[in-house]
């Protein structure tokens, strides 16, 4: 008699014949998982058969292995093969976990899966090991705080922007990624107290006039600004979603427009994290070049305000720029920049009227509100000048905080994402708003 040729698995000849080879079955139940686990011998009546196998992405050492047989609740066969090797983790014995094979026959079609259970109880230097990886942890959590909070300290007491932005910024690229996640939210609702604060200290009158006389100049940056970008965009030949999202943040308010924009044209995070370090970049910058070039050009303090207004991006950069100024340059760049941050809904809007997308809601910021009403609420009540010094003086520790809070934000890996042609972009509109926005300053 002839013997029979080799044929292979049923699912090898189907490819071979040009079949559709069936795809993975949905995953065992539970119940037969525990049942097998229940049903493999202990760790110590298995023989040793050491070999080299990758398990979980990394190559580990099987220790020891046996057939385990069993039933599948769908009534097919499954023969499971249970491996046990010890973990990476630092008990003196190891761990030992079990990897199931299950196969199981339904049309004669093969299917195999893996899955892992925990097979060996916890034992006392198992315990001893997590508390003292947990002790670890606590320390140096801790030791971090420690160092967060002293550089706080420190920022407040110098008080200086500037510094606190820079501080910030050290002390967030050395102990990221483990930031406390309070640092995000602790930074923007400081910025907001601080603006309402300084509100309460504004004369509304003041305020409205100072509104009325910039409004024209604000329309005509803004929108020339946006025209600007997307040319030099195309120009540059950098990707639509960051042209759009530099041209607007430029314009507007940086990182919040940025981020108000992004769902809108349904832009890539990528380029929205981009966006957003280019943007804050310019900020350390023009925080540190700004008011030098003041009292180089010999600018007086409304003049100052205004350009610091337009030609920096955030709100938080815009405040701490024209503080370190001046009181008078701080007034009118707050002022200035809060209007022009109201353009942010026309703009949001008339962005998704053009895409066709207008699932998006857009909301007015309410710090924005509350500023007009802390300026009402300081113009009616006349309080006296020791209570606008001392609101003065808290208004400007929120402002350090929070642009120590900021400078901690930035990442390496923001600045390892940064794109060349985003970067020209970027840099090229700030160079060309720089000096148009100084000339307009100086004339208007």
């Amino acid at each position: 008699m002839r013997p029979r040729p080799e044929r292979g698995s049923r699912t090898q000849r189907r490819a071979d014949h040009g079949a559709p080879v069936p795809e993975r079955s949905p995953a065992p139940h539970p119940a037969f998982l525990s049942r097998a686990a229940s049903a493999s011998p202990s760790a110590s009546t298995l023989s040793p058969r050491p070999r080299t196998r990758r398990c979980l992405g990394k190559a580990a050492l099987v220790a020891r292995s046996r057939r385990v047989s069993g039933t599948d609740l769908r009534g097919g066969r499954v023969s499971p093969l249970a491996r046990f090797h010890p973990c990476s983790c630092p008990h003196p014995t190891g761990h030992f976990k079990i990897s199931i094979w299950t196969a199981y026959s339904r049309l004669n079609i093969g299917a195999r899966y893996r899955r892992f259970v925990d097979l060996s109880p916890a034992p006392q230097a198992v315990t001893v090991g997590a508390v003292n990886g947990v002790s670890t942890a606590v320390r140096t959590e801790g030791r971090k705080r420690l160092v967060l909070l002293g550089a706080f300290a420190v920022a407040l007491w110098v008080g200086h922007p500037a510094l606190a932005l820079f501080v910030g910024a050290a002390v967030g690229l050395a102990l990221a990624p483990n930031l406390p996640a309070y640092v995000d939210r602790g930074g923007r609702l400081c910025l907001q107290a601080a603006i309402v604060l300084l509100g309460f200290t504004l004369n509304v009158q003041a305020l409205w006039q100072t509104s009325r006389d910039y409004s024209a100049l604000i329309l005509a940056f803004v929108f020339g600004t946006l025209i600007l970008g997307l040319v030099i965009g195309r120009l540059v030949r950098a990707d639509d979603d960051q042209s759009r999202l530099l041209s607007t943040g430029t314009a507007i308010c940086g990182g919040t427009a940025i981020a108000t924009l992004a769902p809108i044209i349904r832009a890539r995070p990528a380029s929205v994290a981009i966006s957003i370090g280019i943007v804050f970049l310019l900020n350390a910058i023009a925080i540190l070049l700004l008011p030098w070039l003041g009292h180089v050009l010999q600018m007086t303090q409304d003049q100052f305000g205004v350009w610091a207004a337009l030609a920096i991006h955030d709100t938080s950069s815009v405040v701490g720029a024209a503080a370190i100024f001046g009181d008078r340059a701080l007034e009118v760049a707050t002022t200035v920049k809060l209007v022009r941050t109201l353009l942010l809904v026309p703009v949001a809007f008339g962005a998704g009227l053009l895409l066709r997308r207008t699932e998006t809601r857009l909301r007015i910021p309410g710090f924005l509100l509350l500023f007009v009403a802390a300026s009402l609420a300081g113009s009616v009540l006349a309080p006296p000048v020791a209570l606008v010094t001392q609101v003065k003086a808290v208004s400007h520790l929120l402002l350090v905080a929070a642009l120590f809070c900021i400078g901690m934000e930035i990442r390496r890996t923001a600045i390892a994402s940064l794109n060349g042609r985003a970067v020209a972009l970027g840099v090229l509109l700030w160079l060309l708003v720089l000096p148009v926005t100084w000339m307009a300053a100086m004339s208007w």
